[in-house]
């Protein structure tokens, strides 16, 4: 074999062969133990001397951790994005942006997240907010309602078109009551049920949902002292928030949650209201004490020409 045909090791080879001593067996094995020290262990040494070390129990309790996100991504009030899009994109915000944090906080420190998660605080904290978000998520919710006036095209509907009554799951529901018949839809309105208004009826939610409709008064000179107040009584019902707004709009004093009063003088003898749907009862209690025997029906808008008239005798 010529000298440019030898390879390197060759020499090394041909020693071996040679040998039959168990020194060179010794000494081959302590060259390939040195040669994969130096060119794989101390390289495979590294990451691992750094990564600590994950038991099975530290992957489910992360893997719960991510639950609990996920499920709270379901409260998400289905009225906050009024576009489908819109909401799409909340509810990914909600739920991935922490699972985001969480797996860069994983990437970046992982021991330190491995000691928190190994603490029963952590641990009692991520199995209570767990055992309520899916205990909420996997009871249901129904929501019916009565609905005034009664009559054909007045209908209420949730964010999906659900007519009510419906079955909804724990969160912020929306509930819109329309008339078919309003082309402009200048009486929908909207109702929306809390998620502590829920708890409090025991998940199954019985709604009072009213339209609002202008209710002239009218006050005779001759028939009719002044000043005179006049008492509203609501039959099997009550004003929400947004009729007693309405109602303070019009002047009208807030007795109850059922009553309001309005008052009558000289100059204040024609009187626009807007109330909810539905029978009243009409009591004069100033300058006497006397239930009128006409009740005042709400069902629609009526014309200032065609108002409510006052009509009493003090005795």
């Amino acid at each position: 074999m010529s000298a440019s045909n030898v390879r390197p090791g060759d020499d090394a080879l041909q020693g071996i062969s040679d040998a039959t001593s168990p020194d060179v067996d010794r000494q081959l094995l302590r060259s390939l133990a040195e040669y994969i020290k130096a060119h794989g262990g101390i390289a495979a040494a590294g990451p691992t001397a750094d990564r600590p070390d994950v038991t099975t129990a530290d992957k489910v309790w992360l893997y719960v951790t991510l639950a609990a996100f996920l499920l709270v991504g379901t409260f998400v009030p289905d009225w906050l994005p009024v576009d489908d899009r819109v909401r799409a994109y909340a509810e990914k915000i909600i739920t991935w942006f922490p699972t985001a944090l969480l797996f860069g906080k994983w990437i970046d420190s992982p021991k330190a997240l491995l000691d928190l998660s190994r603490t029963w605080t952590y641990r009692v904290a991520v199995l209570c907010v767990l055992g309520v978000v899916a205990g909420a998520v996997l009871v249901p919710v129904s929501v019916e309602a009565s609905i005034y006036p009664k009559r054909p095209g007045i209908s209420a509907l949730n964010s999906e078109q659900k007519p009510v009554p419906f079955q909804d799951h724990f969160r912020p529901l929306t509930v819109v009551v329309h008339d078919d018949n309003d082309k402009q839809h200048t009486h929908d309105r909207v109702f929306r049920i809390g998620m502590w208004e829920i708890l409090r009826a025991g998940m199954h939610v019985r709604g009072d949902w009213r339209l609002i409709y202008e209710q002239p008064f009218n006050c005779p000179s001759d028939l009719c002292k002044v000043p005179s107040t006049l008492t509203l009584a609501l039959h099997d019902g009550q004003l929400d928030s947004d009729a007693q707004v309405r109602a303070r709009a019009d002047q009208l004093d807030f007795v109850d949650s059922s009553t309001v009063r309005l008052t009558f003088a000289e100059d204040r003898r024609h009187l626009v209201t807007h109330l909810p749907a539905g029978s009243y009862d009409v009591t004069v209690s100033e300058p006497c004490q006397q239930q009128l025997r006409q009740p005042l029906i709400v069902t629609e808008d009526q014309q200032p020409d065609n108002p409510y008239y006052v009509r009493f005798t003090c005795p």
